[in-house]
């Protein structure tokens, strides 16, 4: 499910960069500033922030 529409990034990529930061670093602060830096975007309208840190909150769980 596409999360972000201004740079079309969907609920499993925000999963993926999660999962590669905590892997890389696991000290890292999963913000929504660093999953979209992760994947090379910056946020527009901002709207996307809290799926953001839901996903967030849900992949560390895991």
């Amino acid at each position: 499910m596409v999360i972000c529409s201004c740079n079309v990034i969907s609920d499993s990529d925000i999963r993926a960069a999660a999962e590669e930061l905590v892997n890389r670093s696991p000290d890292t602060k999963l913000s929504a500033l660093n999953l979209l830096a992760e994947m090379g975007c910056q946020p527009d309208c901002c709207g996307c922030v809290p799926q953001f840190k839901r996903i967030a909150r849900e992949t560390l769980i895991k």
